[in-house]
């Protein structure tokens, strides 16, 4: 049946439209949909660093992806740490979880996150995506991470800042033009950072 005569019916018929409202109300705001349960032990098992227990939880060949779900991505390694580990670390990122959506056999979560980076660039809590995908099993076989919406920040001037006073230093840190998560370049932004912060009249951050 096409999405016009759906339409239709729930139009003509109110006990249908109540239903079609609830069927929606209940996958995108419901948390005790089995899948949705499965994210939120997968995050706890994570955050407790129980390997045992994210090996469960995930499908043989899970991996992850950032911006877009192409190719293999990167394998998922329970006993391991994700290429923005480390950042996500030094850089005390925290994220709040404001809603849960189910379609199928995925679920996606939306979250707001923040960490110490953001704020040194004036960067407000930013919205992501995450997506995990599930196989027949209820086991996760991806996550796809994904940005929901840019927040207003000072990285341009930042870069501006950097290209005129730091550019052997700018070109370190954002090799090719994209940010590398590694502990090193972490610490080094850092500092860098507050020399800019220090250089407009903004507090630093340690």
């Amino acid at each position: 049946m096409n999405y016009f005569k759906r339409k239709i019916i729930c139009f003509i018929q109110p006990a249908i439209l109540l239903l079609c409202a609830s069927n929606i109300l209940s996958q995108e705001k419901s948390e005790d949909h089995p899948l949705i349960e499965k994210v939120k032990a997968y995050r706890q098992a994570n955050a407790d660093h129980d390997t045992a227990r994210v090996q469960a939880l995930l499908a043989k060949g899970a991996a992850r992806w950032y911006e877009k779900k192409e190719g293999p991505g990167i394998p998922i390694k329970p006993a391991g740490k994700g290429p923005w580990s480390d950042w996500d670390e030094y850089f005390k990122g925290s994220s709040q979880v404001e809603s849960y959506k189910v379609d199928s056999n995925q679920v996606t979560i939306r979250l707001m996150e923040i960490n110490d980076f953001y704020r040194l660039i004036e960067r407000g809590p930013a919205p992501v995506n995450l997506t995990y995908y599930f196989d027949a099993d209820e086991k996760i076989t991806g996550i796809l991470v994904l940005s929901a919406g840019k927040t207003a920040d000072r990285f341009e001037e930042l870069k501006k800042w950097a290209e005129k006073n730091r550019p052997d230093d700018l070109k370190y840190l954002v090799p090719e033009g994209e940010i590398m998560p590694t502990l090193d370049r972490a610490k080094k932004w850092r500092a860098f950072l507050n020399e800019w912060r220090r250089s407009v009249g903004l507090a630093v951050i340690e």
